[in-house]
C-alpha cells in the first residue's frame, strides 16, 4: 500500500509522480493499491495504468520539515485523532505485506504501520531544515520506518546522525521511456511552436514548476530573461506553471508588462502531458531557491535532450554534477551568473545543442529506468536482510519455506515433508519469489542471469560444431575478424571472391 500526502486536481507535483512511477515498477513483484487524500490527477493516472486507488483523509504533520519545540507532543496527538485509528484499521483490515508513505510530512501511515508490526518505508522528497530540533524529527522519522529512502543525498543528510539502525537508500526518480513517446517529439515540437508563434531562428528558454510561488524563483527567472534578451534579439521566453500564490503571480506579470520585451514571453498554466511542452524548448532554466529534495524538473529537461541550467540548490546540485553540467550549476541567488550562463549557452544553436544530446545520454545512464529498477530490487532485498526479525520465516511462490538461523543469519530451506514444516508454514511471510531468490542466494536471482551480454547465438560463445570435411574448430567470439582475415586469404565464400576480384581490378 503506497500512500500519497497529496493529490492535485489539475496537477502533478514531482513526489506524486515519483510515488506512481514506483507504484508502477513495484507491480513487478506486488499488487499495489495507492491511498490518496481525495480524487484529484494521481489517482486518475493511476486508475489508467491498472492500479487501483482508494480515499483515506490523512492529514499532514509539516513541523517534520520545520522542527520545533513542540514537535514530540505534536506526534503523540495526531496519534489518538480518529483519522489515525481509521488507517490502522484499514491496515488491520488489508494487511498489507509493506507500506509506503511519501514526503516527511505525512506521517500517520508510516506510525500505524509500525503499531501493528507491518515493514513500513518512508519515502523523503524534501529536505528538512536546519533547526535546534532537527535531530527529533529525524528520530522520529527513523524510530517509526523500517527504511527510509531518499531521493537524493540531499533529503538524507540530516537524517543520517540520527537514524540509528534504520537503512537508508538513495533512490532517485526515474521515468518509463514510451510513456513519454520520443518518436512523436519532433512532431510535438512544431505542433507546439507554431501555436506559440516561435520560428526557426528563435531560441525557446522555459521555466517550469508544478507549482508558482516565490521560492521556485519566478521572479529570478524573469529578471535574467530581459538581460537576456537585451543580447539576444532570437531568444523567446516560456513560463509554465500553476499559480499558488497570485499576488507573487500578478507581481511577476507586471515586471514583464512593464518592459518593452512582452511580446517575447508566453504563459502556459496546466499542460497534462510533459511531452508536448518540453520538445518546444532548446533550454530549461531552473532558479529553485529551496533546497529541493530533487529537481524532478531539471531531470525531465535532460530526458528531453534540453541544455539545462539551474541554481545549485539540494538536489539540484547532485543531477547536475552527476550528469556533466558543472559549468550550468549555477550558486543560488546569483541572478547575474545565471543570467551570463543563458548568454553563453545562447551564443549558437551548436552550444546549447550538444549540450542537450549529452544531458540525454547521461540521463538515461545516470537516472534510466533499468538503473532505478536495478536499484529497487537491490533495496527489497536489502530490507528482508536487514529486518530478519520480521522476516525470520519467509516464503515465495513455492511451497519451501525459509527459516533464518539465529547464529549465522543465513536462510536454511524446509520442505513440506520435513517434520518441523507444518509450525513454521503459519508464521510465513511471503514475499516476490524474485527477491526471495535474492536474499537467499549470493548470486541474486535466476531473472540475473537473463541480463547477461547477449550473443548473435547461443552456440556461438565457447561452443563447437562441425565443419564441412569433418574437422572441429572452436567458433571465435569475434567472428567478423575472423572471416575478414579468411576472405584476406582467399576462403571466403563465392561472393566474397567477387568482391575481392572487383577490388583488384579497381587497384588495376
Amino acid at each position: 500500500m503506497l500512500f500519497s500526502h497529496m493529490c492535485n486536481q489539475n496537477f502533478t507535483t514531482g513526489a506524486e509522480k515519483h510515488l506512481l512511477f514506483l507504484a508502477h515498477e513495484l507491480r513487478t513483484w506486488y499488487e499495489c493499491i495507492i491511498i490518496v487524500p481525495q480524487e484529484g490527477r494521481l489517482s486518475g493516472l493511476a486508475r489508467e495504468a491498472g492500479i487501483q486507488s482508494e480515499i483515506m483523509p490523512c492529514p499532514l504533520m509539516y513541523s517534520l520539515i520545520r522542527p520545533d519545540a513542540n514537535l514530540l507532543e505534536e506526534w503523540e496527538r495526531w496519534k489518538g485523532t480518529p483519522e489515525f485509528e481509521a488507517i490502522v484499521d484499514l491496515l488491520k483490515y488489508m494487511q498489507p505485506d509493506i507500506v509506503l508513505t511519501n514526503t516527511a510530512i505525512h506521517q500517520l501511515p508510516a506510525a500505524a504501520a509500525e503499531s501493528l508490526g507491518i515493514p513500513a518505508l518512508w519515502v523523503i522528497n524534501e529536505t528538512i531544515a536546519a533547526t535546534p530540533h532537527t535531530s527529533l524529527a529525524a528520530e522520529l522519522i527513523s524510530s517509526h520506518a523500517d527504511g527510509i529512502i531518499g531521493t537524493s543525498e540531499t533529503t538524507l543528510q540530516p537524517i543520517r546522525p540520527a537514524a540509528g539502525g534504520t537503512p537508508l537508500y538513495l533512490l532517485p526518480p526515474s521515468w518509463h521511456p514510451n510513456a513519454l513517446q520520443p518518436r512523436s517529439w519532433p512532431r510535438f515540437r512544431r505542433s507546439k511552436r507554431k501555436e506559440l508563434g516561435i520560428a526557426a531562428g528563435h531560441v525557446l528558454i522555459g521555466y517550469i514548476a508544478a507549482a508558482l510561488y516565490p521560492e521556485k524563483g519566478l521572479d529570478h527567472f524573469i529578471r535574467m530573461a530581459l538581460r537576456v534578451a537585451v543580447q539576444r534579439p532570437f531568444a523567446r521566453f516560456v513560463i509554465l506553471g500553476e499559480p499558488t500564490d497570485h499576488g507573487y503571480y500578478d507581481a511577476c506579470l507586471e515586471i514583464i508588462a512593464n518592459s518593452p520585451y512582452a511580446d517575447r514571453f508566453w504563459f502556459i498554466r496546466f499542460e497534462a502531458s510533459v511531452q508536448h511542452v518540453y520538445p518546444a524548448m532548446d533550454i530549461v532554466v531552473v532558479p529553485s531557491l529551496l533546497p529541493e529534495g530533487f529537481g524532478l524538473t531539471a531531470l525531465e529537461g535532460m530526458i528531453f535532450g534540453k541544455a539545462v541550467i539551474a541554481y545549485a540548490s539540494g538536489g539540484l546540485a547532485e543531477i547536475l554534477a552527476a550528469t556533466g553540467n558543472s559549468m550550468y550549476s549555477i550558486e543560488t541567488g546569483n541572478e547575474a551568473q545565471l543570467t551570463q550562463a543563458v548568454v553563453d549557452a545562447t551564443r549558437s544553436p551548436s552550444v546549447w545543442k550538444r549540450a542537450g544530446i549529452r544531458n540525454g545520454k547521461n540521463a538515461i545512464r545516470v537516472f534510466g529506468h533499468a538503473v532505478f529498477r536495478d536499484r529497487l530490487k537491490k533495496l527489497l532485498i536489502s530490507q528482508v536482510l536487514h529486518h530478519r526479525h520480521k522476516y525470520q520465516v519467509i516464503q515465495g511462490d513455492a511451497p519451501d519455506v525459509f527459516v533464518a538461523e539465529s547464529d549465522s543469519g543465513t536462510y536454511r530451506c524446509v520442505t513440506p515433508g520435513m517434520p518441523e514444516y507444518a509450525s513454521l508454514l503459519p508464521q510465513a511471510r511471503r514475499i516476490p519469489a524474485d527477491i526471495l531468490y535474492g536474499v537467499i542466494s549470493p548470486a541474486g536471482s535466476p531473472d540475473d542471469q537473463l541480463r547477461l551480454p547477449l550473443f548473435r547465438h547461443p552456440q556461438l560463445h565457447g561452443g563447437r560444431r562441425v565443419r564441412r570435411g569433418g574437422r572441429f574448430h572452436r567458433r571465435r567470439r569475434h567472428w567478423p575478424r575472423a572471416l575478414r582475415a579468411r576472405r584476406r586469404k582467399g576462403k571466403g565464400v563465392h561472393r566474397s571472391r567477387m568482391h575481392r576480384g572487383k577490388r583488384l581490378r579497381k587497384k588495376r
